[in-house]
């Protein structure tokens, strides 16, 4: 996750970074996210997927990057720390099975990462 509040070098040193041809965003930042990282698809979190064609989306593997979490790092400077899709994956099937055990909406994954 970013930090919509940090400071627009600090940002896009991030992105270069990372280097991720998607960015999930919302639609307060959408427009800054996609200043930053023009060349890249900035999904709105804000607006569901459902529709999306299934054919249309990457095949991925267990073992690929899935997203980044920075720490605060002991230099003093942020440390990245890459997840898996295998990982998310489970902490995916793990919180569904706890806290939606009765509920037959989908689960929007993401809002744990």
């Amino acid at each position: 996750p970013l930090d919509p509040a940090a400071p627009a070098q600090r940002l896009d040193e991030r992105l270069q970074e990372v280097n991720s041809p998607i960015v999930r965003t919302d639609r307060a930042v959408q427009a800054a996210a996609q200043r930053l990282a023009p060349g890249d698809l900035c999904l709105s979190a804000d607006e569901p997927l459902a529709d999306a064609d299934a054919a249309s989306l990457p095949r991925v593997d267990a073992r690929q990057l899935a997203y980044v979490i920075y720490t605060s790092g002991t230099s003093g400077r942020p440390k990245g720390t890459l997840c898996e899709h295998r990982g998310a994956a489970n902490m995916v099937l793990g919180h569904t099975q706890r806290l939606l055990r009765n509920e037959p909406d989908a689960l929007n994954c993401l809002q744990f990462a």
